[in-house]
Formats: structure tokens, C-alpha cells, sequence
């Protein structure tokens, strides 16, 4: 019950092909994961640096307001919270920014091989 060297050619072949897929699906699957966790990042930084200085903006329109009313000066841990949450969103917008100039880059470089490639 010998099979035919043409159907073990083929089942070989088929398993080839079978690897090749699978290796290829795991590559989608890691860049994948890689843009995924970049785009969080991204995003992230944007939303936190917006929020912040959307609350910055929104406490000094307050204390313009209080200011009229009476003049006081602002406490230095208002001042040090004020700096320190100042640093966090510019922080948070050069981490982004990095990031997206990473994936520019990668993104350019795969273009570029993909074209070579074609």
C-alpha cells in the first residue's frame, strides 16, 4: 500500500506552503500588535497633553476671575503643580512625537521594500 510519489510531492508541498502562511500570519500578527501599542501610545500622549493643558487653561480663567475679585498671590505648591503638570504634558508630547517619527520611519522603509520587491 505504497502511495503514489506524486501525492507525497503534493502533501509535502501543501505542508510547505502551510508553514509559509503560518510564518506569515505571525508577522502580521507581531506588526500588528507593534502599531497597536504605538497608536496607544500616540494617542495617549495627545489625550493627556490636551487634557492637561485644557485643565491649566480652565484653572487660569478661574483664578483670572478670583483675581479680580481679590488680589492674591498663588501658594508655591500651586505654582510647583502648576510647573511639574507643565513638564508631564510636554514630556508626554516629545514620547509621542518620538513614536511617530518611528513608525514614519519604518513605515517609509516599508514602502521602500516593498517597492524594490515589486
Amino acid at each position: 500500500m505504497d502511495q503514489d510519489p506524486d501525492i507525497k510531492k503534493l502533501k509535502k508541498e501543501s505542508e510547505d506552503h502551510k508553514i509559509a502562511l503560518q510564518a506569515e500570519i505571525n508577522g502580521w500578527v507581531r506588526r500588528s500588535k507593534k502599531l497597536a501599542l504605538r497608536v496607544v501610545l500616540i494617542g495617549g500622549g495627545f489625550t493627556l497633553a490636551y487634557l492637561l493643558s485644557r485643565h491649566f487653561l480652565s484653572k487660569n480663567n478661574r483664578r483670572s476671575h478670583k483675581k479680580n475679585e481679590s488680589e492674591t498671590k498663588p501658594s508655591i505648591i500651586s505654582e510647583f503643580s502648576h510647573f511639574l503638570l507643565k513638564e508631564l504634558s510636554v514630556f508626554l508630547l516629545v514620547l509621542a512625537k518620538e513614536q511617530l517619527l518611528k513608525y514614519l520611519d519604518e513605515r517609509e522603509s516599508d514602502e521602500q521594500l516593498n517597492s524594490k520587491n515589486t
